[in-house]
């Protein structure tokens, strides 16, 4: 299943080796998600506002291994990129509304999505049991540096 959290593949290891890159990927999005809610939970007191933000389908380097597929299939992943992607400065429309609209303070620790709409995001993200270990998981990652 693409998107849920896995402790064990956070570090090198065998676990890690035995998923995908797109899992890791699918991973990071769901625990920055889940980061963002921690953040609010835990400082809204302090004025503190948190929103995840998806930038959408806009062109950067992570289109870097498809385009360098070859052939018919690098030729067909290259239309369909350039049908798909928007240009990079509007991934960060959102971004910026969240970052300067009063009316953001009401999406403390909810997810936006291109363009600025606040929507409900996996329930995992609203789980706070996977939240605090996720939160503690990573105080230990970063804990003596």
């Amino acid at each position: 299943m693409l998107g849920h959290i896995n402790f064990n593949s956070w570090k090198a290891g065998t676990s890690r080796q035995n998923v995908s890159v797109r899992f890791l990927y699918f991973q990071s999005k769901l625990a920055n998600a889940i980061v963002a809610r921690q953040i609010a939970k835990r400082y809204a007191d302090r004025g503190i506002i948190s929103i995840s933000v998806d930038p959408g389908n806009t062109k950067s380097d992570l289109q870097r291994y498809a385009r360098q597929r070859t052939g018919v299939e690098g030729l067909l992943i290259s239309i369909v990129l350039k049908l798909l992607l928007h240009p990079t400065p509007f991934g960060a429309l959102t971004q910026l509304w969240a970052g300067t609209m009063p009316e953001a303070i009401n999406a403390n620790g909810e997810f936006a999505v291109p363009t600025a709409q606040v929507v409900k995001c996996r329930s995992e993200v609203y789980d706070d049991e996977l939240g605090r270990k996720v939160w503690e998981r990573l105080e230990e990652e970063v804990k003596g540096h």
